[in-house]
């Protein structure tokens, strides 16, 4: 695969809403991070996903009730602040916690929602017209095999950035929500979050990832010694909040040769598309992604959660900043954040690239300046805006957004001349009758170019990640 010009060279994207469960799926679709009765965390047989009297080993959902838990709800608390190790070392989170939550599709999806089946992975769905499918970026159905070669049997999200070095350390990063491995493995091999690292930008068949080598920081995922083939979870949970299921990206972006992603603290799922948070952070790189640390001076503590106390950063207009969406353009970065789950509004901070860290160097648009305090922000697209992404775009000659609308089930390009707007929508791209099976998190790739906007979308049902793109100029 050859090479192509990057839409946002050496800086980029993404996200806003840490995708997953979108609660189109009916309760009887009856799928599962792992089939129903099989591994440690298996919901068994019997019982609806909803009251759960299934008997997986770890006693997941026992009892009756809609919300019923087992005793490993929680896991223990972890107190690591710092790059993760193997497996689920260092996350304060194991796998029976989660008890297949399933990760950042439970996530932003429900607690009653049925689960997603990566066994179940299928065919590559096909769209027609402007916006096409090319192919399965994860799972056992895709070309990259990430089953066999990653032990990611299903994953979601696909953050997309560059990570702004040149020659052949030059990559694009791509960070992955909740992932299951092998199901009958106990806790269905699952982690928080993973990466994987590609220098593919001739997308037009795909995206080519490597294979993973231990101590490679440009393989295709950062490894252990012990599982050379075992993409293991990056970021860690800080232990800070008594009450967390998982810690799942939001966003990614360079700056110079040091990496961030943006990642939130979920306390707990609630009714389809909501759910609430313990706090955002962010955590670095610098070494491509293959360690990574979280800075406690970047928590923002979600007002009026109140899981956390004797942090300075509990300040009014943080729960409007718990997921973000990151744009690096003229020496700045713009972050797009949004409350918990899919039915708030965008607002943006900016801040000097090089201060990212620094929560008192953010800047808020308050509708005609940038100004001190997240509280001052105001809302840039109304709501509802869900797993949002954002470029600039040269063929465009504009800032492009993507996101999924919830209660309208599809997904839109909006466009402005400026970070902060004015937003206007452009085109809907697809809607569910276009595209059936439950779609979310529509994210731009940095390879972009021309007039073909390409980005990764997750699919519920399978639950995995594919490549999509559109046809700038065949849009009607």
């Amino acid at each position: 695969m050859g090479a192509m010009s990057s839409l946002v060279r050496g800086g980029m994207v993404i996200l806003v809403v840490c995708a997953g469960a979108v609660p189109l799926a009916s309760h009887a679709v009856a799928q599962g991070g792992c089939p129903a009765g099989s591994g440690s965390n298996g919901w068994g047989s019997g019982g609806s996903s909803d009251s759960g009297n299934g008997s997986g080993s770890n006693g997941s959902r026992s009892g009756s009730g809609s919300n019923s838990s087992g005793s490993n709800d929680s896991g223990s608390s972890g107190s690591s602040i710092g790059s993760s190790g193997s497996g689920y070392s260092g996350s304060g989170l194991s796998a029976d916690s989660v008890n297949w939550l399933p990760g950042s599709a439970g996530s932003f999806g429900s607690s009653n929602h049925s689960n997603p089946n990566p066994n179940d992975q299928g065919p590559l769905p096909v769209l027609r017209g402007a916006t096409e499918t090319v192919a399965w970026v994860t799972g056992p159905a895709s070309p990259n095999n990430t089953a066999e070669r990653f032990g990611i049997t299903g994953t979601d999200l696909g953050i997309s950035w560059d990570n702004g070095a040149s020659g052949a350390q030059h990559q694009i990063l791509m960070a992955f929500g909740d992932t299951v491995g092998n199901c009958v493995a106990p806790g269905g091999e699952w982690r928080s979050n993973v990466l994987l690292r590609s220098a593919d930008v001739e997308l037009s068949d795909g995206i080519d990832i490597p294979n993973p080598q231990y101590g490679n920081p440009i393989g295709g995922s950062p490894v252990s010694a012990q599982r050379p083939d075992f993409a293991r979870q990056i970021v860690a949970s800080l232990g800070f909040a008594p009450f967390e299921v998982t810690v799942i990206p939001t966003a990614g972006i360079a700056v110079g040769d040091t990496q961030y992603i943006s990642y939130t603290s979920v306390r707990e799922w609630g009714a389809p598309g909501h759910w609430t948070t313990n706090f955002s952070a962010i955590a670095y790189s610098i070494d491509n992604g293959e360690t990574w640390t979280t800075d406690p001076a970047t928590v923002r503590v979600n007002v009026p959660v109140g899981a956390l106390t004797g942090f300075q950063q509990i300040a009014p207009g943080n729960d409007n900043f718990q997921l973000q969406a990151y744009l690096r353009k003229d020496g700045f970065v713009y972050g797009f954040g949004t409350p918990n789950g899919r039915f708030g509004a965008p607002r943006v901070s900016r801040v000097p690239e090089t201060q990212i860290r620094d929560l008192g160097a953010y800047r808020y648009w308050n509708g005609s300046d940038w100004v001190v305090g997240a509280g001052n922000a105001v809302d840039v697209i109304g709501a509802p805006v869900g797993e949002m992404s954002a470029s600039w775009s040269p063929y465009l000659n504009k800032y492009v957004a993507l996101f999924r609308n919830e209660p309208t089930a599809q997904v839109e390009l909006w466009s402005a001349d400026a970070p902060q707007g004015p937003w206007t929508r452009d085109k809907v791209l697809f809607n569910a009758v276009d595209l059936p099976g439950a779609f979310y998190a529509p994210f731009i790739h940095p390879a972009s170019a021309g007039n073909w906007l390409y980005f990764t979308l997750s699919l519920w049902e399978g639950y995995n990640v594919m490549l999509v793109r559109t046809d700038l100029d065949a849009l009607p």
